[in-house]
């Protein structure tokens, strides 16, 4: 279940950040 408005992009935003700091441990390596 997808959140709509501005719940929406926040939710995106929390999404992105947490695919980021994933991104990072890989690129770490």
């Amino acid at each position: 279940t997808l959140p709509k408005g501005k719940t929406y992009k926040s939710w995106m935003l929390s999404q992105y950040k947490q695919l980021h700091k994933i991104i990072s441990k890989i690129n770490q390596k």
